[in-house]
Formats: C-alpha cells, sequence, structure tokens
C-alpha cells in the first residue's frame, strides 16, 4: 500500500512515517500542499493524511484539489485522512469529503489501526470510502471503531 503524507511540521511527517512504515506500506512526504496534486500523479498513493497545516495549501484544500483531480480522472481517487486542529474543524473536513479525521496530537496506535482498515477497505471493495457509505467497516463487516489515547472516537466519515 503506498501513503503520501502532506504535513508543513517534519516531527508530523516524522510521527506519521515512524508509525506506518513497513515491509507492506510504503510512505512519501511533501511539505507543502501545493506538491500534493503532482505527486498524486507520479506516486499514485492509495491514502493520503494531509494535515491543515500543509504549508502554502491548508489541508482542506488539499482534500478538495485531490477530489476535484480525481473527478477529472486527472489522477486515481484516494482516500484522505485529514489530520485537524482542533474538533471545530471536523465540519469544514465532512464538507472537503475526507473518509475520515483525527484531531492532533496524533495517536500513533489509532492512527495505525486505521490506516489497517482503509488499507482493508481499500483491497477488498476497490473504492474509497466516500464512495461506498457513510461508516468503514472492519474485517468482520461490523462498524468501525477506533480511539484516540484519550479514549475518544476517530471520525471515520
Amino acid at each position: 500500500m503506498k501513503i503520501l503524507v502532506a504535513a508543513q511540521a517534519h516531527w508530523i511527517r516524522e510521527q506519521i512515517t515512524g508509525s506506518i512504515e513497513s515491509e507492506s506500506v510504503e510512505v512519501r512526504c511533501v511539505s507543502e500542499g501545493s506538491q500534493v496534486r503532482e505527486m498524486l500523479v507520479e506516486y499514485e498513493p492509495d491514502i493520503l493524511i494531509a494535515d491543515m497545516q500543509s504549508g502554502n495549501m491548508g489541508g482542506i484544500a488539499v482534500a478538495i484539489d485531490a477530489r476535484m483531480e480525481a473527478e477529472e480522472q486527472r489522477c486515481k481517487d484516494v482516500a484522505i485522512v485529514l489530520l485537524l486542529d482542533r474538533e471545530a474543524d471536523r465540519l469544514l473536513a465532512e464538507r472537503a469529503n475526507v473518509d475520515a479525521t483525527m484531531v492532533k496530537p496524533i495517536d500513533v496506535f489509532a492512527l495505525s489501526k486505521l490506516i489497517k482498515e482503509l488499507g482493508h477497505h481499500i483491497q477488498n471493495d476497490r473504492e474509497p470510502a466516500h464512495r461506498t457509505g457513510p461508516v468503514l467497516k472492519d474485517a468482520d463487516g461490523g462498524e468501525l471503531d477506533v480511539f484516540d489515547e484519550e479514549g475518544l472516537p476517530v471520525h471515520i466519515n
């Protein structure tokens, strides 16, 4: 599985890469949101993780641009995880048609579980979650429950 991370902060890119990269998961990173469009075409990731703070183009704009580019068939449609600065940003994320959201600070265990579930969903359905319904299902067909380190649910749209 290929994952593209867009985040201005170096420590966020390192934290995500360190927590999800493996033999079966390849991660590439960009520090500016404006670099995402080119990487969607060149790298063809399965999942895009975009931070709200993505340099010269914020995470919401990155998500909207990725959806528009896929709609015009200039790149493949990807599952999008948006890293939010605060809980109140969820409404904006929903309007950007992202597949999942997580409020920072990043809980690496919850993120790893989320990436596994998104990967399973993509492999089985061949379509990102936003195309198949409002709730991702786990491997057994039940609703996916992912919680951060404080026990709060990670939202999956």
